[in-house]
């Protein structure tokens, strides 16, 4: 037979390191901000620019998702990673 699993009294609780999202879903990226012919480019920072690349690439395909008429091409530069929208 199975044993009755106890009901927990409360939800958990955020630990208070843990910051909450600032745009709950937004991107932080411009993509429904600019037009085709524009661009906008990502500083590497600290970070290591594959991975840089590799999230904004998945950031503009997520995008798209949403948008299909919107296109984006994504290029690796030596300050950063430039974003172009072409339609």
């Amino acid at each position: 037979m199975l044993e009755e699993v106890p009901k927990m009294k409360r939800a958990p609780t955020r630990p208070e390191n843990m910051k909450p999202s600032p745009l709950k879903g937004r991107s932080i990226y411009p993509f429904d901000r600019i037009n085709p012919g524009e661009s906008f480019l990502v500083p590497y920072g600290d970070g290591n620019p594959q991975k840089v690349r590799q999230r904004i690439s998945m950031a503009a395909w997520t995008f798209r998702q949403t948008y299909p008429e919107k296109r984006f091409i994504v290029k690796a530069e030596p300050d950063g990673v430039r974003v172009w929208r072409y339609a």
